[in-house]
């Protein structure tokens, strides 16, 4: 009798992961691609750095964020890398790597104003499909988007 005790404990276990991918999965139903590429305004790449959005839902906080590619690119996720974001509004702001190192990024023509929410001037709304989020940056000191 005791190897079946034992058996049927083993499946409850594995059934588990099965069980939470599967919760998982429903949610994702509510996030929309949302991908798009970091330039200057002349069109160069910016190749480094994650690109973050945030909004008010309610009482509580959605950030989504993507790690930006060599040539510039990203794609958003909440909980997971490309995984999209919920519909809504946001605010965004650009983390350009290593913030120890942020001097360096400012010298090198990277505007310290699009590290923050409240500086940044950039938007992005986020709707129901595939989103495409291109970013344009102005070189330090000077305005634009």
């Amino acid at each position: 009798m005791r190897p079946t005790v034992f058996a049927s404990r083993r499946r409850v276990p594995a059934a588990v992961p099965l069980l939470l991918l599967a919760v998982a999965g429903c949610g994702q139903n509510n996030y929309h691609p949302v991908r798009g590429r970091v330039t200057f305004e002349d069109g160069t790449p910016f190749p480094q750095g994650t690109v973050i959005l945030l909004k008010q839902d309610g009482e509580k906080l959605v950030q989504a964020q993507g790690t930006i590619q060599p040539d510039g690119t990203f794609e958003l996720g909440v909980n997971a890398p490309k995984e999209g974001a919920p519909v809504g509004k946001y605010r965004v702001l650009i983390n350009p790597g290593d913030m120890a190192d942020l001097d360096a990024k400012v010298r090198s023509g990277f505007d310290r104003r699009y590290t923050d929410y409240d500086t940044s001037g950039l938007e992005f709304e986020v709707k129901p499909g595939k989103n495409e989020f291109p970013i344009q940056l102005a070189r330090r000191g000077r305005t634009g988007r």
